[in-house]
């Protein structure tokens, strides 16, 4: 969903056409005023048609930053509004659009109006204020509509892909669970006992050892062999489980 705002764009009947996107609309207009709300329809054309094809699970909205004089004063004839987005759309900062009033070859006007535009997506939150190290649960997740624009990271759109994740900081009901917020869970934790995989061809052989560091999904931690006394470069496997790195 993206705000539009639709009033009367002319004072009074030009005798004129205006050119919106290159497709022709009768003017209204008497004499030589253009309404600056004609110029801001231009514009928000052209922002609507560029946000049309941003990221298709998110709804926009903007709020106009700049100032145009009420009424503008053009000579009779075909006038074309010309509108573009010369850096794309910025999130956080102002959003420019360049709007060129012409005549022919004859540019009368030039403005670059500015835009705030904002985010909004229906995204996983925070249930409740959650201390760092929180591992998640379904009781401290909810799905929400919310602002996204400041949002770092990628998002989740389902509570089931956040669950078992673990937080990065504190966090207050109502967050943004983002990626950059959480992070995978210690699997192994220095000091307890692991299982400790070998592969030996096509056989796997399985002994105990004392975790040396921590460790998440897929990272390398540094294990003891209780059996052999040696230390060992093992890849984290699963809660309580590591590989040894095939020599």
């Amino acid at each position: 969903a993206m705000k539009r705002v639709r009033k009367t764009f002319w004072h009074r009947w030009l005798g004129a056409v205006l050119l919106v996107g290159g497709l022709a609309v009768a003017a209204p207009a008497e004499g030589a005023v253009l309404e600056a709300e004609a110029v801001w329809a231009a514009a928000e054309t052209a922002l609507a048609a560029r946000l049309a094809t941003e990221e298709k699970t998110v709804s926009y909205q903007w709020e106009r930053f700049s100032a145009l004089p009420p009424a503008i004063d053009v000579p009779d004839g075909e006038i074309a509004l010309e509108a573009n987005l010369p850096n794309g759309v910025r999130y956080g900062v102002p959003t420019a659009v360049r709007v060129q009033v012409r005549q022919g070859e004859a540019r009368l006007y030039d403005w670059q109006l500015t835009f705030q535009v904002r985010r909004y997506a229906r995204t996983v939150v925070a249930a409740r204020d959650l201390p760092a190290g929180t591992l998640l649960t379904a009781d401290d997740l909810r799905l929400a509509e919310c602002d996204v624009t400041r949002v770092r990271g990628g998002r989740y759109d389902a509570v089931e892909a956040a669950l078992g994740l673990e937080t990065s900081r504190s966090l207050a009901i109502g967050s943004v669970i983002s990626e950059t917020l959480v992070k995978a869970p210690l699997l192994i934790r220095q000091g307890e006992t692991v299982r400790l995989l070998a592969r030996h061809g096509a056989v796997m052989v399985e002994t105990t050892a004392e975790a040396l560091t921590n460790g998440r999904s897929g990272t390398l931690v540094r294990v003891k062999n209780l059996s052999t006394g040696k230390v060992l470069v093992a890849r984290v496997q699963a809660q309580g489980v590591v590989e040894a790195l095939a020599r």
